[in-house]
């Protein structure tokens, strides 16, 4: 089955950086063996559901799922126009440390620490993936859900 505009599709994936770099994955496994469930101890390494054109995730990856098949593993370069664009300083953010610390209350700050804005998680256009490679498990597109906020 094809993949089209508005399909429902559960991949697995890893993000790599151009030096190879694991910056991401949905395997549990590699996470562990790369060092990023140390990193991100709360974070659950599990595939992604994406409802293809819902701008929910980088133009790049959307437009390779498309057309795609269920099964179909494909290794795909997102440059930076199609991801998040390129690093610009204006868009890095500085905090007096009071506040920062505020911010975050009693959780521990250490390296990979994430932190969400006042409107929630970063959207499309806040951080860069450059590489992704993903698989689309099978079972095929599902019809797209909606969700109740």
């Amino acid at each position: 089955m094809t993949i089209t505009e508005s399909d429902s599709v559960t991949i697995d994936y890893v993000g790599r950086l151009e030096d190879g770099t694991v910056f991401d994955t949905s395997d549990e496994s590699l996470a562990r063996e790369e060092g990023l469930t140390e990193e991100y101890p709360e974070r659950k390494f599990k595939p992604l559901t994406v409802t293809v054109g819902d701008d929910r995730v980088i133009e790049g990856l959307q437009e390779a799922l498309l057309g795609m098949d269920v099964g179909d593993t494909q290794v795909i370069r997102i440059p930076p126009e199609r991801a998040y664009g390129e690093h610009s300083e204006d868009r890095v953010a500085s905090y007096d440390r009071s506040a920062f610390d505020e911010m975050i209350g009693d959780r521990e700050l250490t390296e990979g620490f994430e932190v969400e804005t006042e409107d929630g998680p970063p959207r499309v256009g806040e951080k860069a993936l450059p590489v992704l490679d993903q698989r689309i498990p099978g079972g095929g597109p599902s019809p797209p859900t909606s969700s109740s906020s």
